[in-house]
């Protein structure tokens, strides 16, 4: 038989029960929601690592990233010895390819410098030649203004963007 027990609390009781129960599973919701917040962030934030050790803009850089990808990875198979493990022979030419890098780049500086010098003339002779395209074409004073931009050469394009 079903035995039934009479509620002896007041309905002041009962609501005051019901409240406490409602902001248990508020807070709980509300702590809940943080932790996940937290381990999405944590989540991007690795994934983002992870992409930026394994992208690069340039060849050393890339020799550098890849030799730290791969020491990591030595030791894996502790039957392996060092002389044999890829990972360990990896690094080791990673490392040894970015000291003949450095040494290279060293020995034509010169020439890097030169095309340098004349890329960078290239580029002002465009800004000049667009400047003077813009002047040709109306006498306003915003033109005239960008004009004067594109002809100041010591104008960083990140500084006029800063009004």
């Amino acid at each position: 038989m079903f035995s039934f027990h009479k509620d002896e609390r007041t309905d002041r009781e009962r609501y005051l029960e019901a409240e406490l129960d409602r902001i248990r599973q508020v807070e709980e919701r509300r702590t809940r929601e943080a932790i996940e917040a937290r381990e999405k962030r944590r989540r991007e934030f690795q994934q983002q690592l992870t992409e930026a050790e394994r992208s690069a803009n340039d060849w050393p850089e890339a020799l550098i990233k890849q030799s730290g990808l791969m020491r990591r990875e030595v030791g894996i198979d502790p039957d392996e010895p060092e002389e044999t493990d890829y990972f360990a022979q990896g690094y080791k030419a990673c490392d040894a390819a970015l000291k003949l890098w450095r040494d290279e780049a060293h020995k034509r500086q010169p020439a890097i410098e030169e095309l340098t010098r004349q890329l960078e003339a290239i580029q002002r002779d465009i800004r000049h030649a667009v400047a003077d395209g813009l002047e040709a074409q109306s006498d306003t004073p915003g033109w005239r203004h960008v004009a004067a931009v594109l002809r100041d050469d010591d104008m960083d394009p990140s500084e006029w963007l800063n009004w």
